[in-house]
């Protein structure tokens, strides 16, 4: 081939590593100089060459600092229109290297090559399309809701920018991609990340109210007792002169906890208020 022919081969040598992407010829030229300092201190042993060498370490330290920080800011400004680089930095930063392993073959063989690898993978997720749902319920969506209890996004920005990861999710299975979002939670039998930041909220209420979590609700709640109708564990809403107040945990679930039956809060267990809630709720919608 004319590669072969024309393009000269060069073989690093053992141990060499690539440049940092921060290092100017600045830095280099300070480390070289720190560098050749401290060979003339080995090889004087005078204090006058280590007192030298020293202001060049310093120097040399200082402006690797300062080169690292630059960079850093200069790749944090560009992220979004140039992202190439950014990824780049934290793969630099990755010490550790990790591939795909061998995999199965159908006729229980492994594979040799990353063609083969490629071809297994592909076959699977065409073959388990729903596979990867699995995975997002099982190990995204536990980070997305992470914290609902503390940080709950009442802002329609904010609301929007975390429905938009299961809308991502839904719409990487082929066979229902061209449905809109509500039609796709529908066939994959899901709730919208709203509906279970509020169904959590019902469930940790539950838990403090009942005594199942080590923590006195007189804390959060104030429990009334009324003659109207439903249940006996009716909670207080007092006045909120802020909405800051208005959206903390203590305020935002009294109404929907209020508004539950009897036969809802009357639940022994954690798992059985989760089954009579998601009915109650399921049977309020087809209503």
């Amino acid at each position: 081939m004319c590669r072969n022919v024309f393009v000269p081969k060069t073989n690093p040598k053992p141990g060499c590593q690539p440049k940092p992407l921060w290092l100017t010829f600045d830095c280099l030229s300070n480390i070289k100089r720190k560098q050749k300092a401290w060979s003339r201190y080995l090889a004087t042993r005078r204090a006058v060459d280590f007192d030298f060498y020293k202001v060049a370490r310093n120097r040399a330290n200082e402006n690797v600092r300062k080169a690292k920080k630059e960079y850093e800011k200069l790749v944090a400004s560009k992220a979004k229109t140039e992202p190439k680089h950014f990824w780049t930095y934290v793969k630099s930063k990755v010490k550790s290297k990790s591939a795909v392993s061998n995999l199965m073959k159908p006729n229980g063989n492994l594979t040799t090559s990353d063609k083969e690898k490629a071809t297994v993978l592909n076959d699977f997720f065409y073959q388990y399309q729903y596979t990867f749902l699995r995975l997002y319920v099982a190990l995204v969506r536990p980070h997305v809701e992470y914290g609902n209890t503390i940080w709950y996004p009442h802002l329609k920005k904010d609301i929007n920018a975390v429905e938009k990861v299961q809308m991502r999710a839904t719409k990487l299975i082929p066979d229902i991609r061209h449905l809109s979002y509500e039609e796709r939670l529908k066939v994959l039998k899901l709730p919208s990340l709203t509906h279970r930041r509020r169904r959590g909220d019902m469930i940790q209420a539950f838990k403090i109210l009942k005594g199942i979590e080590d923590i006195s609700y007189e804390r959060f709640f104030t429990v009334i007792s009324t003659n109207t109708r439903g249940h006996n564990w009716k909670l207080a809403k007092p006045r909120c002169n802020t909405s800051f107040r208005l959206r903390h945990f203590s305020q935002r679930i009294i109404n929907d906890w209020n508004n539950l039956p009897v036969e809802v809060i009357s639940s022994k267990t954690v798992e059985a208020f989760k089954i009579s809630i998601d009915r109650h709720w399921n049977q309020s919608c087809i209503s």
